[in-house]
């Protein structure tokens, strides 16, 4: 069957060579072999492809396929993912890519692929700049454990570079593309991402990419998504007012120094109500540039206390995640944030 298939395809491949092969009908090198024995081979290959378990082991294959063809025919490869109507698995098997993350940066015919996700129910505002902790724990531990460098930023590192594949899924941009859709520095995306290959065997990326389309299947399937993307505008010129702080603070001596305080424990409650990551609230970096604020390291040594200080920063922690409910409801429902309490 294999020789028949070979025979099939030395004849296009004549054909292609010979004098005024240019206008060789594209239905001829689409359409199934007319033999009967070469047919049923091409047919046989076609259904081991759609028998692959696992989008990264389908991609491994398609790869190796996609540099073959390139290598042989490039213009006829790129006019045949051009003008065919290519499923998205195939699709996004024969887009290039690093460690999992679409490039752009290869002369590869497929490069010109913008590849959606198959689990179109969600959108790229639907995505937080941190995948949230119960879907990392179901989904990426293990992941994380393949990891060669044992480092406190490792689940930091992994939740983000989860977010960014999961709005790649959905979109076909690149991670820097995909950085600025989620509101993060292009500079820490590249950072975070070179890091994790630094620390990640090639044969776990697989693992990395079949967890993230185990997110996606589930996040396609709930039943409530929230707009992370609202949320974080909403809250784009946000701070606990004074009146509100005094409030929160009440019968705690923590309301020394108040305005650090109160600017710190903003941090703490937007990156709850956004599941963002508190290195991009708008009061440590200024949206659009990126750029850190003067007083940014002052104000994430204190929100630090607030993640992990017990005593009365654990009573006020408390407060500010029932606080935090409040503002993600009002967010949601596009009411007043400033006067909740």
């Amino acid at each position: 069957m294999t020789s028949a298939l070979e025979h099939h395809m030395e004849g296009i491949h004549r054909k292609l060579t010979e004098k005024g092969s240019a206008n060789l009908n594209g239905g001829e090198l689409t359409s199934p072999p007319r033999q009967a024995f070469s047919c049923a081979a091409l047919l046989m290959q076609a259904e081991r492809l759609r028998s692959v378990d696992t989008p990264s082991e389908l991609y491994l294959v398609m790869q190796t396929l996609a540099d073959r063809a390139f290598q042989q025919h490039n213009r006829r490869f790129l006019a045949l993912i051009e003008n065919s109507n290519l499923s998205v698995p195939l699709a996004r098997a024969l887009a290039p890519q690093r460690q999992g993350f679409l490039t752009r940066r290869t002369r590869r015919a497929a490069d010109r692929l913008r590849v959606p996700t198959s689990h179109g129910q969600f959108t790229a505002a639907q995505v937080p700049q941190l995948i949230p902790l119960d879907w990392y724990d179901r989904h990426l531990q293990d992941f994380t454990r393949q990891l060669t460098v044992p480092s406190r930023n490792n689940i930091t590192f992994v939740r983000r570079a989860a977010s960014l594949k999961l709005v790649q899924m959905v979109s076909g941009h690149t991670a820097s593309e995909c950085s600025r859709i989620l509101d993060i520095s292009a500079s820490v995306v590249n950072s975070t991402l070179a890091q994790l290959r630094q620390r990640c065997p090639d044969r776990a990326w697989g693992r990395f990419q079949d967890a993230v389309e185990s997110i996606a299947r589930e996040l396609g399937r709930a039943q409530v998504r929230i707009d992370f993307a609202r949320r974080r505008q909403y809250l784009a010129d946000w701070e606990i007012s004074g009146e509100i702080w005094l409030e929160l603070t009440r019968e705690l001596s923590l309301l020394a120094d108040e305005p650090r305080h109160r600017k710190a424990g903003s941090v703490f409650v937007w990156s709850r109500v956004t599941e963002g990551d508190h290195l991009f609230c708008p009061l440590v970096r200024i949206r659009g540039t990126g750029a850190r604020r003067a007083d940014a390291r002052t104000v994430l040594r204190q929100t630090y206390a607030y993640f992990g200080k017990q005593g009365e920063y654990n009573s006020l922690r408390h407060r500010l995640m029932e606080y935090s409910e409040q503002i993600a409801r009002r967010c949601d429902l596009e009411a007043p944030v400033q006067d909740a309490i």
